[in-house]
């Protein structure tokens, strides 16, 4: 593997966002990879990269192999920390196991993610209800010189245990890990995606569309309108591998620019800039920064809705590492920290 990191997006976190009423609900589920500012829709080249997009599945660098990644990841309320309340180091933690295979322009991966919600305490301690969900997404992609097409197929559903004590450390663990769940009702979710891309080396256009038909909440929707919600427009620009005489560039800069959504309404907009540092041809370091804006009105910039992004990564030939943390620009009072590692084979 030379390209190997797969994002430690922060997942499924804004079920207990009260200061975020403008951050849909969905904002940092698994299907929603870009919330990081080293990664965009319309980056190539690596395994995660074709998480976030299908279409670029077909441009990975180590196309036939094996990938497992662990994440874990936290939504810090600082007002919590400053009271100090009972374990307020634990307030939405998540982890998640990601497991891919790829082949043949074809990769199966399967998510197993468990979050703690609904934060309470109270004269008799600390409880949660803890949520575990279980998803499969198949993609396929092709590619005709410098456009690519991609198809992608999710699914899957969540169980829940109700209002659960929390302790300590191991009680959380053993809540968390081990145990019967019940059903969700209405938790059973299925889409169909496809994007296209053109990829000029230097120059990448994506367009995205997550969900062209869907089914969830017992309901099943198909239409315009979410095509349009669903939809993904993204830019970007990179400076080349190598140089004219075939060797590494050392330092790597890329930038890009997304938007989210329906572009006739309120959108989300991402802007991505980060510096690749090639050491070796199978050795790169990363330092990102980007910012993301849920509910842009055009060109109306407000950053009461607003979230800092800031990552550093490193992938070798087998294994990769991330550090992750973005903080929100309203009150800067939410923090998002995150940690993964991935191995390949």
């Amino acid at each position: 593997m030379r390209k190997a990191i797969c994002i430690a997006a922060l997942t499924l976190l804004c079920f207990t966002l009260p200061l975020y009423s403008a951050v849909p609900s969905s904002a940092y589920s698994f299907d929603d990879l870009s919330f990081s500012s080293l990664y965009n829709a319309a980056y190539s080249g690596r395994h995660s990269d074709s998480l976030i997009n299908p279409a670029f599945l077909s441009r990975i660098e180590n196309p036939d192999a094996f990938y497992f990644t662990f994440l874990m990841s936290e939504s810090w309320d600082t007002d919590v920390m400053k009271r100090k309340e009972d374990m307020y180091a634990l307030q939405n933690y998540t982890s998640e196991m990601q497991f891919s295979f790829v082949g043949n322009n074809l990769a199966v991966t399967a998510f197993f993610t468990t979050w703690f919600a609904d934060r309470q305490l109270t004269d008799s301690g600390l409880s949660f209800d803890i949520y575990n969900r279980i998803g499969l997404q198949i993609d396929y992609s092709a590619s005709f010189d410098f456009f690519s097409l991609g198809l992608r197929l999710k699914g899957g559903g969540e169980m829940r245990r109700r209002d659960r004590n929390i302790t300590g450390v191991i009680n959380a663990i053993e809540h968390a890990y081990f145990g019967s769940f019940d059903n969700v009702d209405g938790s059973e979710y299925f889409g169909l995606g496809a994007s296209v891309a053109f990829d000029f080396d230097f120059l990448t256009f994506s367009y995205f569309v997550d969900d062209i038909i869907s089914y969830r909440g017992n309901d099943l929707y198909f239409g315009w309108q979410e095509i349009l919600d669903s939809s993904v427009f993204s830019i970007s620009l990179r400076y080349p591998k190598f140089t004219n005489r075939g060797d590494l560039n050392l330092i790597r800069p890329r930038v890009a620019y997304s938007i989210q959504g329906n572009i006739f309404d309120r959108a989300t907009v991402t802007f991505n800039a980060e510096l690749e540092m090639q050491l070796l041809p199978t050795l790169y370091l990363h330092l990102g920064a980007g910012y993301r804006e849920y509910d842009h009105n055009f060109l109306s910039y407000d950053s009461s809705n607003g979230v800092l992004m800031l990552g550093f990564a490193m992938d070798a030939d087998t294994y990769a590492f991330s550090l992750m943390c973005n903080v929100d620009t309203e009150r800067f009072s939410r923090i998002y920290p995150s940690i993964s590692f991935t191995i390949s084979r």
